[in-house]
């Protein structure tokens, strides 16, 4: 088994080290007996446990196996993604609507939830309220720069320091800079966000913002599954799970048979709301 080991505050070429011991699991029992050799390694050929010696070997070792480079801890916490069960009535049962699949709606979100109440710049708001979110994330993004800039010890440009939050500002007046940091672009406004702009909103567009959630996917998460992509999935689901048990009675004709069946789920046999609040 091969382990990408990173950690967030020391070396974790130091760290792991520490913790398999001496490579002569001998020396290890000895010397560090709780180590990890110390307790599963043979001997100095066999002694279980491998470890990078430098960064710069470790990086070797890393690109033997194709390992992608470790990334920052990312900065949340589970609290942001509890889900409410108004959140999921939401999601099985968009106002928008009138017969939706709950029941695959159900399946999609077991698998590929959380939903968030994130909403697309694109997508979901009206030309004036799209706009002003558009400008909110170039804000947002610059600083997210900024810190960037920060963390890695660069000087930040007087205007960005300066910089604060102005809905009302053209991109025009902006500072056009280069961004030098690999910053995925960002089309989604979060919670924080729809609260900051709420004021500048019109009725219809808080009218979107108080009824739907979303499930999220794509790039670092900025891409809205439609509904259209929600029945596409539901359907193959579906098909997929339909296929297995025709396989086992059927064999390979079942795989054109598949083809030809109508596979819509009965209304009847449909989830209502009291049926979710159970489970």
């Amino acid at each position: 088994m091969v382990f990408l080991l990173s950690h967030e505050k020391e070396d974790p070429v130091v760290k792991w080290k520490e913790l398999i011991g001496d490579k002569n699991p001998e020396v290890a029992l000895k010397d560090q007996p709780e180590s990890l050799r110390a307790r599963f390694g043979k001997d100095i050929i066999k002694n279980g446990f491998y470890a990078s010696d430098t960064k710069i070997q470790a990086n070797k070792d890393r690109d033997i196996f194709k390992f992608p480079i470790p990334q920052r801890i990312p900065d949340f916490t589970f609290d942001k993604y509890k889900i409410s069960l108004e959140m999921l009535m939401k999601f099985l049962f968009p106002p928008n609507i009138e017969h939706p699949n709950v029941n695959s709606r159900l399946d999609i979100f077991a698998i590929y939830g959380p939903i968030l109440n994130y909403h697309s710049v694109d997508k979901c708001f009206c030309i004036p309220c799209a706009r002003i979110s558009k400008e909110y994330l170039v804000e947002y993004k610059q600083k997210l720069v900024n810190k960037e800039k920060e963390r890695m010890g660069l000087n930040l440009d007087k205007d960005n320091e300066q910089n604060k939050m102005n809905f009302t500002s053209t991109a025009s007046n902006r500072t056009k800079k280069v961004d030098p940091f690999r910053i995925s672009p960002i089309r989604l406004l979060n919670e924080d966000g729809v609260i900051a702009l709420w004021d500048h909103f019109c009725d219809k567009c808080r009218n979107h913002l108080e009824n739907f959630v979303h499930l999220v996917s794509g790039r670092e998460q900025q891409h809205i599954v439609t509904d259209n992509e929600i029945a596409e999935m539901g359907y193959e689901m579906n098909k997929r799970d339909l296929l297995e048990v025709l396989l086992s009675e059927k064999g390979n004709g079942a795989k054109v048979m598949i083809e030809d069946l109508i596979i819509e789920e009965p209304k009847e046999f449909m989830y209502e709301k009291f049926h979710v609040e159970h489970l």
